[in-house]
């Protein structure tokens, strides 16, 4: 048996919520005499006086926390044996995962050519979803629902770590593997079944078949009403992204896979596989992709108990026949990849050079996202992952987020969430904002709040709080299988234990005076921040009073 339900949108929705909302307004007005407006109006502003007091010293002091002094200085470390087979290098972390295997195949995007980047994320979540040579989808999925805890693919791309050499002792990748672009498909199994489930991984590899056209269709269109419908719950990195994608190559093909343009490129994809002859074309281009990628190489990472290893290494053995270590890439230059994340709007500029642009924000408005709420985005420089003064922007960064911003986006602006961060591999400090109902105005708080830190020294007793919150960030437990996948990862972006270490040995060590120049600097670097907003047409009325890039309507 089976239930057909479809859910058209209304047009209207939003308009006949402001309707009957001022409706309500009108009626709560006309119940008020002089002097009850009078009564309303003043407990309002006590409202909002209370909101923006600052905390006295006595209430703060009344508030435990831990100082920096008693904060060890101790990163996790996860043992990982490097070794090869054949030429493949293979990763193993030997960890108590109670009986099941984890196996993860990084094969090299980057030796695809550009105009290849806009359809891999479609094509990683295909990948699995589709069907084996000689199985149709149905029996490939329950092939692998029998074999396996969990089969499935994603794509990474980060810039490398600046870091040096790593100490005595840690994994290490060669370097022309470090920073690259990359699907892994990820695998998890138990022991008893982790030769099969290692044989079903790399069949997906070889052979997984496009060719039914039905089902690639429904994956396409599942695909797409999933980003568009991810527009309003994750709408601030969408922002960030826009915002970010010209610093780095790295952040522009982030854009590419993540962001505005990949919800453009499915949704002119979807329309294309329509009509006719696309869907032909749609499964070669995929199938010519997968083949690519089966001959690329790959670097293989192992997690799991002395036993589970050992059953993984076995299987490979002859998985891995007639295959080497990675490819070189085919494109390094930032270039192909921003034409990639550039938006061809009506009114849009777009340029390579983020000094072209000082002081520009460039605003997205997707009219068929109906969005109630807006999503401020602001980028600046910031130090990179293993300089001196990159842990002192972590500090700056958790103070901005917990107390200007917290203050007057959140409490007193209305927003769900602001955020400061830095985002260390690509040199950028992060602002954003969720679900904010004034986002043109939060661009002018994040401005205001840094000129603030830059101006006048964090209280001691402040930073010490500040500080006791980064380092419970920089320092979490992690489950046995996580801590193979992170030690992968960290060894394919050059992410060493020493310059974590000193990472945060730096952060327990700030001072007021340290954080103030870093403010300093960001404000000083102002000509060259980059922001993005997004938001519905309500909230681009006062568009005219910023200096904007340009309007993007779809």
């Amino acid at each position: 048996h089976r239930a057909l339900v479809a859910v058209y949108p209304d047009p209207e929705y939003e308009r006949g919520i402001d309707e009957r909302l001022a409706a309500r307004v009108r009626l709560f007005e006309s119940g008020l005499d002089a002097a009850a407006r009078e009564r309303f109006l003043a407990d309002q502003r006590a409202f909002h006086e209370a909101q923006a007091r600052p905390d006295t010293a006595a209430d703060l002091a009344r508030i435990p926390h831990l100082r920096p002094a008693d904060l060890p200085l101790a990163v996790d470390r996860i043992p990982t044996v490097a070794k090869a087979l054949g030429t493949v290098p293979v990763l193993a972390h030997e960890q108590p995962t109670n009986g099941i295997a984890y196996l993860d195949l990084a094969i090299p995007v980057d030796v695809l050519e550009p105009a290849d980047y806009p359809l891999l994320p479609f094509f990683a979540s295909a990948l699995t979803g589709m069907g084996l040579d000689g199985l149709s989808w149905v029996e490939a999925s329950s092939l692998t629902a029998r074999l396996t805890g969990g089969l499935g693919a994603m794509l990474y791309s980060s810039s490398a770590a600046r870091v040096g050499a790593p100490d005595p002792g840690e994994g290490t990748l060669s370097p022309g593997l470090v920073g690259r672009d990359w699907l892994i498909l990820r695998i998890k199994a138990l022991e008893e079944l982790s030769r099969d489930a290692v044989t079903l991984a790399f069949r997906y590899l070889d052979e997984a078949d496009f060719s039914d056209r039905k089902r690639l269709l429904d994956l396409l269109l599942e695909y797409r009403n999933d980003l568009e419908s991810s527009l309003a719950p994750s709408g601030n990195q969408y922002a960030v992204s826009r915002a970010a994608y010209p610093f780095s190559r790295a952040k522009a093909i982030d854009e590419a896979w993540n962001g505005i343009s990949q919800i453009r490129f499915v949704r002119d994809l979807a329309r294309a596989a329509r009509e006719k002859g696309g869907a032909e074309a749609l499964v070669s281009r995929l199938a010519a992709i997968r083949k690519r990628l089966a001959s690329a190489g790959l670097v293989v990472n192992l997690t799991g108990t002395a036993r589970a290893l050992s059953s993984l290494e076995g299987a490979l053995s002859a998985c891995l026949s007639g295959r080497g270590a990675p490819d070189r890439p085919a494109s390094t230059q930032i270039g192909d990849f921003l034409r990639l994340a550039s938006i061809t709007g009506p009114v849009e500029r777009e340029t390579a050079n983020v000094a072209e642009k000082p002081a520009v924000f460039e605003t997205l408005e997707l009219a068929s996202a109906s969005l109630q709420v807006g999503f401020a985005s602001l980028v600046l420089p910031s130090p990179a992952f293993g300089s001196p003064d990159q842990g002192i922007d972590v500090v700056l960064g958790h103070w901005l987020a917990n107390g200007p911003l917290w203050e007057r986006i959140r409490t007193t602006g209305g927003a769900y969430g602001a955020y400061a961060y830095t985002d260390a591999l690509e040199a950028l400090f992060v602002l954003a904002t969720y679900r904010d109902p004034q986002p043109l105005r939060s661009l002018d708080i994040f401005r205001g709040a840094i000129a603030e830190a830059a101006e006048s020294e964090i209280d001691p007793v402040t930073l010490e709080r500040t500080i006791t919150g980064c380092y419970s960030r920089e320092v979490q437990p992690r489950s046995p299988s996580d801590k193979g996948f992170t030690a992968f990862l960290r060894l394919l972006y050059g992410i060493t234990d020493g310059a974590r270490e000193r990472k945060l040995a730096r952060i327990l060590s700030a001072t007021p005076a340290e954080v103030r120049v870093a403010a300093e600097r960001m404000r000083a670097d102002w000509e060259v921040a980059r922001g993005a907003l997004l938001a519905g047409k309500r909230h681009l009325k006062d568009a005219k009073k910023h200096d904007f890039a340009g309007i993007l309507e779809s």
